[in-house]
């Protein structure tokens, strides 16, 4: 592999956005603010990421995260269906953050984790992850999102719920093709269950 592939492979893996993360943090803090501004001109796949990312790491225990991290989803994928091509989010929701410390703890437990998912992921069947599916994937992220938002409070169904979320995302990080459309297959299924089981 060349010095070129190399550096593009790690820019685009779960661990490169998880160590720009580490890097975008304001003294003690994490903030919205500063991952927006750090991983604005990657796409909208890390940003997708970031969410799935606090919901999934024992961060998501903390109250509010799993609501503020499906709200900054929804607004993401809006403006993927909308077509914009720069993120934005609002100046309250900058402000909004996690401890620094309690990430990094988060990410150390994570990581022979985090570094085998970036052994599987390949850029493959680019067409699913270009812009059409990504509009198509982005309607079924903000109806789990909202699912996440209605019965987010019950343990570990976060985890659950946004687990096809963050495949899918990663796929579009990593421009994996394949990762997308498992992504997008497990978020319908995922949703009918979910919706199923509210609805009994």
């Amino acid at each position: 592999m060349t010095r070129a592939a190399s550096s593009t492979k790690k820019k685009s893996s779960l661990m490169g956005v998880v160590q720009q993360l580490r890097g975008a943090k304001s003294g003690t803090r994490l903030r919205l603010g500063d991952i927006l501004l750090a991983l604005q001109d990657r796409g909208f796949g890390p940003l997708l990421l970031v969410p799935c990312i606090f919901i999934m790491l024992p961060t998501g225990a903390i109250p509010g995260v799993p609501d503020i991290g499906a709200a900054f989803m929804i607004l993401i994928a809006a403006q993927i269906i909308a077509g914009r091509h720069a993120p934005w989010i609002p100046k309250r929701m900058e402000k909004m953050s996690v401890s620094a410390k309690k990430f990094d703890g988060a990410v150390k437990k994570a990581g022979p984790a985090i570094k085998k998912v970036d052994s599987f992921t390949q850029r493959r069947a680019a067409i699913f992850t270009g812009p059409a599916f990504q509009k198509i994937a982005a309607v079924l992220i903000i109806i789990q999102s909202l699912l996440v938002m209605v019965i987010g409070m019950i343990p570990f169904l976060p985890d659950l719920l946004v687990a096809p979320i963050f495949l899918l995302a990663l796929g579009f990080t990593a421009r994996d093709g394949l990762l997308s459309v498992v992504g997008v297959s497990l978020l319908i299924i995922a949703g009918a269950i979910t919706a199923f089981a509210v609805l009994l």
